[in-house]
């Protein structure tokens, strides 16, 4: 792996001339004509010079206000797809994301269609693409509930180790994704987790090493570009080592860029060679970076840019989020985020405050229209590339399936070539189950008593069924939210979030799984384990604090 270090501007200035950027070649005022490889190469590959130079005729007929749009990325309040497209297509905003609320109560994947759909009406015809978003990782962030795959939280695939399943597994729930009508799924986190004292990130990260980490989201990003639709390696320049969650307030971090360098960005190094087309830039103070936010921060985007070579879209987290609206004004946030190196302003919490601060800045040259052009140029590309790639992955013809909750994959058929995706879910809870404490295979059960979150438990327990293994009396077997603990008061206690919360039970009970995540799929894998047809073979993906894991596998 390319690791772009502190080197001078000079060298990096000639690694770029000379192809070593992660993302292809720069942006330049006077562009070569892309070559016939380029024009044919596969969308799969990622953003093209051939989505460049269209962007950029784009963009030249764009007039100041649209210039201004084309940096936003819009948020609303309401279920009303017309209001969010009307929305759009005013202030020729670059799209909108579409959160949970957004929703109607209830509502399965024809629902999220249709939703996506009306919003594309309502915002008219343009010149390129208007982008919907969502954060749909999976596990604890998951906006589209019942209507999408059930799937677990990156650090199920990094305890599974297992670069294939996990781009298969992204590819399938990146075409339905697509077939719902989205175009950029806010995923993978790049972040490095310390766990129990990482509020904001935890289970979202893959583990709590870099190596565990560029495991998982080198595969996610090329399964989200095979499958057509955007991804975002988040939240740069890391998270996962804070203890404040910047949804909340601003967390400080006693590093400086170059120990960030040292020692969480080799995860967004091996994301940017992968072609991820944008990276979501954090809310944090970083040491010796002075006072301003890293979203807010020029020297964090100079790294971005300059030491790690990436040449795509820079997006900010949500400045929505307490981190930011406790210290700006409103619409002066997305003014200091485009100054300092953003290309695009995500969910500023007063559109309209946020419109005309940028218009002004822009104005009166605070902002200069050349920056404006090539922010507007990486956002248009990337657009163009998404509509391109989702045509050729063909994500319209039945790789969505059926929805979430039980059956998600029924007759979802195969996404790009791939098995069912309830084959590769299913995959991923075996390869993801993890012995915290116990044996790495068990004598099969006769019967069970099961107590826990009344969902999981149905799951388990129709899976337990299909083993012939009766609910009722036997063997006890404790399941445990993501968002509880438990030490123990079972023979079996199974931990569906982050391992730490049921560290405490490895002293008490004989057996101590952790699944990351509640789906059926998991619970298949738990049944499976039980019956004594599954010997668990994933690696513990974080040091757990008292605990020392059998070595399976």
């Amino acid at each position: 792996m390319r690791a772009l270090r502190f080197i001078s501007a000079l060298t990096v200035s000639v690694l770029v001339l000379a192809g070593c950027s992660g993302q292809g070649q720069p942006t330049s005022p006077t562009p070569a004509e892309p070559s016939t490889a380029e024009e044919t190469a596969s969308a799969s590959s990622g953003v093209s010079e051939e989505d460049r130079q269209k962007a950029r005729e784009i963009v030249q007929k764009m007039s100041a206000d649209q210039l201004v749009g084309a940096t936003i990325m819009g948020t609303y309040d309401g279920v009303d797809p017309a209001v969010a497209g009307q929305m759009v297509k005013k202030n020729s905003l670059a799209g909108v994301i579409v959160m949970g609320y957004n929703l109607p109560d209830g509502a399965g994947p024809e629902g999220v269609k249709d939703y996506t759909g009306a919003l594309r009406e309502a915002a008219g015809e343009r010149a390129w693409p208007v982008q919907l978003s969502v954060d749909q990782e999976g596990g604890p962030v998951a906006r589209l509930k019942s209507a999408a795959y059930s799937f677990p939280p990156l650090m199920a695939f990094g305890a599974a180790g297992d670069a294939e399943l996990t781009q298969d597994a992204m590819e399938a729930q990146g075409a339905q994704l697509a077939d719902l009508g989205f175009t950029i799924n806010w995923a993978p986190v790049a972040d490095v987790t310390v766990g129990q004292k990482d509020p904001a990130v935890n289970v979202r990260a893959a583990g709590g090493s870099q190596e565990t980490v560029v495991g998982a989201v080198e595969p996610a990003v090329k399964g989200y570009l095979a499958a057509g639709i955007g991804s975002s390696a988040k939240h740069f320049p890391g998270h996962g080592q804070l203890t404040v969650d910047s949804h909340v307030d601003l967390p400080e971090s006693k590093k400086t860029l170059e120990e960030y360098s040292h020692t969480e960005w080799e995860p967004f190094e091996a994301a940017i060679e992968a072609g991820v087309p944008s990276v979501l830039v954090g809310h944090m103070r970083v040491a010796g970076a002075g006072d301003k936010p890293a979203s807010l921060n020029p020297e964090v985007y100079e790294a971005l840019r300059d030491e790690l070579g990436f040449d795509g879209v820079a997006v900010t987290d949500g400045l929505n989020m307490g981190a930011i609206t406790k210290g700006v004004p409103a619409g002066q946030e997305t003014v200091e985020a485009l100054k300092a190196g953003a290309d695009l302003a995500l969910m500023p919490p007063d559109l309209d405050a946020a419109v005309q601060a940028v218009k002004k800045a822009v104005d009166s040259g605070d902002l200069s229209e050349k920056d404006m052009r090539a922010k507007a140029e990486r956002v248009v590309a990337m657009s163009l590339w998404q509509e391109r790639a989702a045509g050729e992955a063909g994500s319209g013809e039945g790789a969505g399936g059926d929805g979430g909750g039980d059956g998600a994959g029924e007759g979802a058929g195969e996404a790009g070539g791939q098995k069912p995706a309830d084959d590769v879910f299913n995959e991923v809870g075996r390869e993801s189950l993890t012995v915290l404490a116990g044996s790495c295979s068990a004598e099969p059960v006769q019967s069970v008593s099961i107590s826990g979150p009344p969902a999981a438990a149905e799951a388990l327990k129709k899976a337990l069924t299909e083993h012939g293994i009766e609910a009722g009396g036997g063997t006890s077997v404790k399941l445990v939210d993501g968002t509880e603990s438990s030490s123990g008061g079972a023979d079996v206690v199974i931990g569906m979030g982050g391992p730490w919360k049921v560290a405490s039970a490895a002293g008490n009970a004989d057996t101590v799984l952790v699944t990351y995540a509640d789906t059926e799929y998991a619970m298949n894998a738990v049944a499976d384990y039980l019956a004594g047809e599954l010997e668990a073979s994933a690696q513990m993906p974080i040091k757990v604090s008292g605990v020392k894991p059998p070595k399976c596998g």
